[in-house]
């Protein structure tokens, strides 16, 4: 295809060419068709022969005569593939001739199509001239020609002044540049005076005052210094590039480069842009307390950082101009005893193009200092296998240092809680033997198995010795539940027991208190609930406990209400609802922590350890279930046995 386009060149001599595919794609054409048909570039680029077609319409007066040759050769053409020569006339009164024929074969083998283009009025004249010339001026008419048609080629404007500095010949390119003063470019005139026209037709890009543009212009006319850019006062760009010639005359070439120019700003503005971008994504980098990066891994394993944040020079001593140099000197700034865990975990993450986290730490290269890490990594996979990891690693060294402080403090309490629940063990099991003595030998005293005491007073006293060995052995036992649910050691013997006997099973022990403070007990349990698994004695502490502290918390005259009824999930709810002096929400939380009083003044008016509603909420928990507490000051309290699904038979 090349040889045939150029051999179609060679055929036009000096008229203009336009090859055209059979799928109407512009081939080529040359700079003497644009010229003679007085189109742009752009109206004649590759694969743009729709938008020729409309251009070249517009400037024939019988534009069928063209415009079918052109969509349509095989109509016209003879079976060899030639279309003979077509005159045509165009609107600006110059005639033409179209001729064509095919490429590669006739019509039928062709593979496009060559169209050939001539002035006639051109071509008359310089028959005309020719006739009347002696041979060796003949010779120099065909030379001028050839040497206008070669000048006309030229992509670009040319122009030749003289040594006289007076115009001698231009291109029509270089005529278009100057459509204001193209009536100057006459041989013989001084650069001087087209200069002058030049600004008078309001071409001054450059000084903004006629002496200082013209001086400026003849300073670079007269001694050339190679190329420089023209700036046009209508906003377009031409690159100059003038030379002294041998005869001491001045040939310039002027190239328009108004849309490289455009395109040079588009991407000086892209390149602010983006360092700008940089700029703010660094100064963001720069205010978070670790270090941001980015890192390719490669298939092969091969590792390339494209970013990474100023902060890994505070943390490893390394500049990141160094790093995204040699990745591998971050992965040695990590600590030796951690490189083996943090390589496997990286490794996992890759194959599984997984998010991964991971705590370690890193030696500075220059101090030693070392620096817990804590980074985050999200992979994104790429078409070649490679996968693209942004991570954030945080400084966490005052956290990890908090962190072990509070492990530390931790075990220390809780060897400080194993001693004190050992303790208590100890102590409680010490003080139930001389107790259990007490509590005997006061109930002698009292029965006066052995005789009568006489005084009165030391039947009172032994009353008063054994209701308070009582009171003292019920907290030691609660002491020891305590310790033994704090243990883990405390075991549920769990039995079937319905929820009515139960209550039937507390009752007797607060109603007697009930009675003497004028509190009514009323019960609703009803007889058609399930039966429970449960371990009875701990159940029975659980309820007793609460009961007690209804009936302790409730002023004379008021109610105590005991209910049961199943829950929506299935499992039963055991309800103990007062109208005593009621608590806030915090009061509440207080009163579930052992050995706490909700304040005070409830200690010195209502007796208590505090470790009741705590015993039972820990027993519950033991069933599965859990104690809920509503309470409004003033009003009641409201606390609810919850118990699971699981523990509800049948």
């Amino acid at each position: 295809m090349p040889a045939l386009i150029l051999k179609a060149y060679e055929d036009a001599a000096s008229g203009g060419v336009l090859v055209i595919g059979t799928d109407r794609r512009i081939l080529s054409r040359n700079r003497r068709f644009l010229d003679m048909w007085r189109l742009p570039e752009a109206s004649a680029a590759e694969g743009a022969f729709w938008a020729l077609l409309s251009g070249m319409g517009g400037l024939v007066s019988d534009p069928a005569v063209v415009l079918d040759r052109l969509r349509d050769p095989r109509a016209f053409c003879d079976e060899a593939g030639r279309l003979d020569g077509q005159v045509f006339r165009l609107i600006d009164g110059r005639t033409l001739e179209i001729a064509g024929r095919s490429l590669c074969g006739t019509a039928d083998e062709a593979i496009g199509w060559v169209w050939y283009f001539r002035e006639l009025e051109r071509e008359a004249r310089l028959a005309a001239a020719l006739r009347k010339a002696s041979a060796s001026e003949r010779k120099a008419i065909r030379n001028e020609a050839r040497l206008r048609d070669a000048i006309e080629t030229i992509p670009g404007g040319f122009v030749l002044f003289d040594a006289e500095e007076r115009f001698v010949v231009c291109n029509e390119a270089y005529r278009a540049m100057w459509p204001g003063a193209a009536h100057l470019l006459v041989p013989g005139t001084p650069f001087v005076e087209i200069l002058h026209g030049l600004w008078d037709a309001g071409f001054r890009g450059g000084p903004s005052n006629r002496e200082d543009w013209i001086a400026d212009r003849l300073e670079r006319f007269r001694n050339p210094g190679g190329a420089y850019e023209q700036r046009r006062s209508n906003g377009g760009w031409l690159l100059v590039d003038e030379r002294i010639t041998a005869e001491g005359g001045v040939a310039g070439i002027r190239v328009d480069i108004t849309d490289l120019k455009r395109r040079e700003a588009q991407l000086q503005a892209l390149n602010d842009a983006l360092a700008q971008r940089e700029a703010q994504l660094r100064h963001l980098c720069g205010n978070i307390p670790g270090i941001v990066l980015q890192m390719r891994v490669q298939v092969d394993g091969s590792v390339a950082v494209p970013f990474i944040s100023d902060h890994v020079e505070d943390l490893c001593g390394l500049s990141p101009a160094a790093v995204m140099a040699d990745p591998m000197r971050l992965f040695r700034a990590i600590h030796r005893e951690d490189r083996q865990a943090l390589t496997a975990a990286s490794r996992t993450a890759s194959r599984e193009a997984a998010p991964w986290r991971s705590s370690f730490r890193v030696v500075h290269a220059e101090s030693g200092a070392v620096t817990w890490l804590r980074g985050g990594f999200v992979p994104t996979p790429s078409p070649d296998g490679s996968i693209l990891w942004d991570g954030v690693m945080v400084d966490v060294t005052l956290l990890k240092a908090h962190e072990e402080e509070l492990s530390r403090a931790i075990d220390r309490a809780e060897l400080a809680n194993r001693a004190k629940t050992e303790f208590l063990a100890n102590m409680s099991h010490e003080l139930r033997t001389p107790l259990n003595a007490i509590i005997g030998f006061s109930e002698i005293m009292l029965s006066e198995l052995f005789g009568p005491l006489g005084q009165q007073r030391y039947v009172d006293y032994a009353r008063d010795m054994h209701a308070s060995g009582q009171h003292l052995l019920a907290i030691i036992n609660a002491l020891l539940d305590v310790a033994k649910i704090e243990a883990g050691q405390m075991e549920l013997d769990e039995r079937a027991m319905s929820v009515r006997a139960l209550v039937e099973d507390c009752l007797p022990f607060v109603r007697e208190k009930a009675t003497e403070r004028g509190i009514e007990l009323a019960v609703a349990v009803p007889d058609d609930l399930p039966r429970l698994s449960l371990d009875p004695v701990r159940m029975r502490q659980v309820l007793l406990n609460v009961l007690s502290n209804a009936v302790k918390f409730t002023e004379p005259g008021g109610t105590i209400a005991v209910a049961a009824d199943r829950t929506a999930g299935g499992g039963l709810a055991l309800r103990v609802a007062d109208t005593g002096i009621g608590m806030t929400a915090e009061e509440v939380a207080v009163a579930l922590q052992p050995f706490r009083q909700v304040d005070r003044a409830l200690s010195r008016r209502y007796e208590g350890t505090g470790l009741g509603l705590p015993l039972a909420q820990r027993l519950a928990e033991l069933h599965g279930g859990r104690l809920e507490i509503d309470s409004v000051p003033g009003e009641g309290t409201r606390v609810t046995i919850l118990i699971p699904p699981e523990r509800v038979l049948g």
